[in-house]
């Protein structure tokens, strides 16, 4: 019995720890609402992320001055991320690093950013 009692309370408390960010995939459309180009002028981007295998990297779909469309707006893992101004190999790029922290699922902040889901991961 008591065997059974310690199994079933372990069950119980497994189910009930909160879902970390491993659970749910981050790829999908993404509004980041207040961003900074230049620092201190806040407007929004979009961006396009796909997550796989572990490594996350996240495209511009709108442009600015401080990264073009379709160039890589932050790369890296959940734990760790590299944030990237500019264009690799240009004047004035640069990067570094930050982490994700996601707040639900629909939600995450990254890079000084925080971005909202604006489409439905497939079920």
């Amino acid at each position: 019995m008591r065997q059974s009692t310690v199994l079933v309370l372990a069950s119980l408390l497994a189910a009930c720890q909160p879902s970390g960010p491993e659970e749910g995939s981050l790829t999908g459309e993404w509004l980041g609402i207040n961003y900074q180009c230049p620092i201190g002028v806040l407007h929004e981007e979009s961006v396009s992320i796909v997550e796989k295998d572990g490594t996350i990297v996240a495209k511009k779909v709108t442009g600015d001055d401080c990264v073009p469309a379709g160039e890589v707006t932050f790369t890296g893992t959940r734990d760790s991320i590299q944030c990237i101004t500019g264009v690799p190999g240009e004047e004035g790029f640069s990067s570094y690093s930050g982490r994700i922290l996601v707040e639900r699922g629909d939600q995450f902040s990254a890079c000084g950013v925080t971005f909202v889901r604006v489409d439905k991961p497939d079920a």
